[in-house]
Formats: C-alpha cells, structure tokens, sequence
C-alpha cells in the first residue's frame, strides 16, 4: 500500500541514496567529493522524474502514471488517483444535469435559468 510522504522516508531516502559513497570511500577515501556526486545523482535523478511528471501531466493526463522510483511512487500515484476522482465526480455531475434537465423538459410550464446578472443560462423546450 502506498502512503504519503515523510519527512522520514525522505530522509531515510537520502541516506540511502549516500550510501554508496560513504562505503566507497571508506577503500578509496575522497569523501567530499563521493558525497558530492551521489548528491548531484540525486538531483539529477529528481530531475529527470519531474520531466515525466510534467510530460504527463501537459501531454498525456489520461494515461495512466509514468513508473517512479523512491518517493516518487507515491506523488505519481496520488496524482493519479485525483485525476480519477475528478473525472469520477465530472461524470456523476454531467449525469446529474443530464436528469434535471429531462425533468425540467416532462414540466408543463416552461423553464428558463438566468445567470446572476440577468443573461439566460437555460432554457427549455417550452421556453424556447
């Protein structure tokens, strides 16, 4: 199950990710700069997955979420759950309309919506 993200975890995160340059350099010394590029992996890596978020985000909203790594696992994910309860809750509201407005067309009176500054927003069948 994925969970939100932590302070923890991105810690825990970020140790891991300098894991390897603190047991390099215990054989080859050079600490600084080891550390110094297993951070600027980091970054990079962060890089490249906000490019595909960004590219899914603006070119392909409705596929499914690009494959993360770490942390990013769950952003993807969560995104991608809002983008579902979003489409999920448009449908329901189109439906929603879609009977009010099937009722108001069975009234036999005629009905017009007017917007808050007096312009008609709807009308039906009767009305026209």
């Amino acid at each position: 199950m994925l969970e939100h993200i932590t302070w923890r975890r991105l810690l825990l995160e970020g140790v891991l990710f300098c894991l390897p340059a603190l047991l390099l350099s215990l054989f080859i010394g050079h600490l600084g700069w080891l550390l110094a590029l297993s951070l600027l992996a980091s970054l990079m890596r962060n890089y490249y997955f906000q490019l595909r978020l960004s590219h899914w985000l603006w070119r392909n909203p409705g596929r499914t979420p690009p494959v993360g790594g770490g942390s990013w696992v769950s952003l993807f994910y969560g995104l991608h759950r809002m983008q579902q309860r979003q489409r999920r809750r448009r449908r329901e509201l189109a439906m929603l309309f879609k009977r009010f407005r099937g009722g108001a067309e069975s009234l036999p009176d005629a009905l017009v919506m007017l917007t808050a500054d007096g312009h008609i927003f709807w009308c039906d069948g009767l009305a026209q």
